[in-house]
């Protein structure tokens, strides 16, 4: 025993040991060292390992402490249970997962369930419709998904998922889609719908195009930069033969249309968005049942580029037959009442060339609901010194109707605890947005409900028999064109 060698102390690490005073020893000089023999006894306690020592740590390493916002998740043992044991967690981390990190990332499993039944309640209605090409695979997932509706998703064909059921869209619309498509590919000018049986223009329908561009037509190359011609399209678009009964704001954002046909439909009343087509030189709006053409079309034809108009028939509103007459601007008649042009020699004079104002009618006042005013106009204000100021309940409207989910707002089923009346001004709002906007007649400013409207008659016949200007004592066959106001200040002005 003797001659066994002895083992080496142990190794002495390098540590700080801590300066402990008491009352007696306060004023002795502690020892500089700080080498002791007992910072090299192991410790009995297990190793601290923090979640940023791993590759794999993420967010789910850190939960709620009291002391501060956050803190690492620690774990006390070997390091080879700790990897044991976070990859476990690992596995269950998107069942178990509650902290949003703010990333969705998408999955097959993730898209039947938002196509499920489960993800939408029967009661919801449609709040808009998309349509996009499905493959099959997609069409079969949401057919198999989506409660019998009696009509099955073909792959292969658009359709549109309307919240909980499935809905395919119209043949009509799918044919007229594609000649649209057709002219673009082409760079055909003439777009052609009629006939299609069409009950509305579905939306998106008119939209593209606003990006066609024709294909220039050389049969050889050019001679000089002359022969070129423009790229910009002179777009002709037909809706003759169908069954519309409105218009949507899509065709008036068409700026280069020059020749549009409405003929044969069920048309009530032209909107005043036909404003906005400063390029439309003919219209034919023929066999419909309109009563009264918009002020707008008088304006086009006296600013703009509108030459040709064909209106007749219609159930148009007969001078003859109006007993509302408020003023006369034209008085040369025949003794039986029939209106003609003034005779001349010579040079014909200015409103031989230009729509001529016959008559005006009287106007009629509107509450703020667009119904009549049935009271009695305040005896001690003029007319004319109402104030054009609009009403808090106008200016609502103008920012309801510029709201973009007001359309799903307004076909949801449950409107019960809604008052009747914003439910009908909201309605009227959406209507009116979707028809192009309204301006008043006299200030040009935009307005939901009207509150004075009046009829013009005006003689068009050189627009009609598209003739430079009328010929002397010619007969006039003046047309109404109705006019609204903003307020009950907005009235015609006073001759």
């Amino acid at each position: 025993m003797d001659a066994e060698i002895p083992l080496p102390p142990p190794r002495r690490v390098c540590s700080r040991s801590p300066e402990i005073t008491t009352g007696n020893d306060a004023s002795r000089p502690q020892s500089s060292s700080r080498l002791t023999d007992e910072s090299s006894i192991p410790s009995s306690d297990p190793a601290v390992f923090s979640s940023d020592d791993f590759p794999y740590s993420s967010i789910d390493n850190y939960q709620p402490s009291a002391k501060a916002n956050v803190k690492k998740r620690r774990y006390y043992g070997t390091w080879w249970g700790s990897m044991k044991t976070k990859r476990k967690k690992r596995a269950d981390f998107q069942e178990k997962r509650n902290l949003d990190s703010g990333v969705w990332m998408g999955s097959d499993e993730s898209s039947e369930n938002l196509l499920s039944s489960e993800s939408f309640n029967e009661e919801d209605s449609v709040p808009h419709a998309f349509s996009n090409e499905i493959s099959t695979r997609s069409a079969k997932r949401v057919q198999d998904s989506a409660p019998d509706t009696g009509r099955r998703a073909v792959p292969g064909r658009p359709v549109f998922l309307a919240w909980n059921r499935l809905v395919e869209e119209p043949k009509e619309h799918r044919d007229a889609r594609a000649l649209v498509n057709d002219c673009l590919e082409s760079g055909r000018e003439r777009v052609d719908l009629s006939g299609r049986q069409l009950g509305c223009i579905p939306s998106g329908l008119l939209r593209p195009l606003l990006h066609l561009t024709k294909q220039p037509a050389l049969d050889y190359p050019p001679v000089d930069d002359d022969d070129y011609s423009p790229l910009t399209p002179s777009l002709q678009l037909f809706l003759s033969g169908n069954s519309l009964t409105e218009l949507t704001g899509e065709l008036f954002e068409l700026e280069n249309l020059q020749v549009l046909s409405l003929r044969n439909n069920k048309l009530r009343e032209i909107p005043s968005g036909i404003r906005r087509l400063t390029q439309l030189q003919e219209i034919n709006v023929s066999v419909n049942r309109l009563e009264h053409l918009p002020y707008e079309m008088l304006l086009l034809m006296q600013t703009g580029s509108l030459r040709q108009i064909y209106v007749h028939p219609n159930p148009l509103l007969q001078l003859e037959n109006a007993s509302d007459i408020e003023t006369w601007h034209y008085t040369n008649r025949d003794e039986d009442g029939t209106l003609r042009m003034k005779k001349y020699e010579g040079e014909a004079p200015a409103e031989a060339q230009s729509p001529i104002h016959i008559a005006t009618s009287r106007v009629r006042r509107l509450d703020s609901q667009g119904k009549p005013f049935s009271g009695h106009y305040p005896s001690h204000r003029a007319p004319d010194a109402v104030t054009r100021v609009p009403s808090l309940r106008d200016l609502a409207l103008l920012a309801c109707s510029r709201y973009p989910y007001l359309d799903k707002f307004l076909q949801e089923e449950d409107l019960t605890g809604f008052p009747e009346l914003v439910v009908q001004l909201l309605r009227r709002a959406r209507d009116v947005r979707h028809q192009g906007d309204q301006i008043c007649s006299v200030c040009g400013r935009n307005f939901i409900v009207p509150r004075t409207e009046w009829i013009e008659w005006w003689d068009c016949s050189i627009y009609e028999t598209a003739v430079k200007q009328r010929e002397s004592n010619e007969k006039l066959r003046p047309l109404p064109f109705i006019r609204r106001g903003c307020s009950w200040g907005c009235v015609p002005a006073s001759d």
